[in-house]
């Protein structure tokens, strides 16, 4: 599984975790947030906390600038800040969502990438004579970065439970959202343990990612 820092965040998430169980009632976050969380190793009740401060300040803005306004002078409709005060705040609720959404687009990408590497290491050592789980676990051993640590974490866990590696591989490509990890996965466990398939099979699966990482 996937390292979740335990990070408290800045006073933003400080003023809002108050509100966090309330959000979590309410179901949130989704799904799909709590798989772009787990890229990006970040608390859920800390982004929940920044969603409910995010609201909190954007309904908060358009009142205090009226009233700042309306001692220079200027005088509005008392409706006006209101809704104003709504449309900024359902806002500023979302953008804790678009902003997690962004940053771990990009940092699947970044496994994309690693992932490519790993393979092509993965095949060089079934051509080295190693066997298949062998060869994962070298080639896992080979690379450095966040990638690789989550790709050797699957590996090891799957060595304390004894069950083969593809099975692990393919639940971190679930919980990350990487479905050619998956389909990595499920290509090695279709060819078996001979050597000649799987290194075919890799070699095939390693030009396909390789194309669909962003460069």
């Amino acid at each position: 599984a996937v390292l979740i820092q335990q990070e408290h965040g800045g006073w933003t998430a400080r003023l809002g975790r108050p509100f966090t169980p309330v959000l979590s009632g309410m179901g949130l976050p989704t799904e799909a947030v709590h798989r772009d969380l787990a890229v990006l190793g970040r608390p859920v009740e800390r982004h929940l906390a920044e969603k409910a401060a995010a609201a909190l300040i954007g309904i908060a803005l358009p009142p205090a600038t009226a009233f700042a306004m309306s001692v220079g002078g200027v005088s509005w409709p008392w409706a006006m800040p209101v809704w104003a005060a709504l449309a900024v705040g359902l806002a500023g609720f979302g953008v804790p969502d678009l902003a997690v959404r962004a940053q771990a687009a990009r940092r699947r990408a970044e496994f994309r990438h690693a992932l490519s590497a790993y393979l092509d290491l993965v095949v060089i050592c079934l051509a080295g004579g190693a066997g298949v789980e062998a060869a994962l676990t070298y080639a896992g051993a080979a690379g450095s970065g966040w990638s690789f640590d989550q790709i050797r974490k699957a590996l090891d866990a799957a060595q304390l439970v004894r069950q083969p590696p593809w099975r692990n591989l393919a639940e971190l490509g679930a919980e990350l959202g990487v479905n050619e990890l998956v389909e990595l996965a499920g290509s090695v466990a279709l060819a078996g343990t001979e050597g000649a398939k799987v290194r075919a099979s890799l070699a095939a699966r390693a030009a396909v990612v390789a194309g669909t990482a962003i460069p």
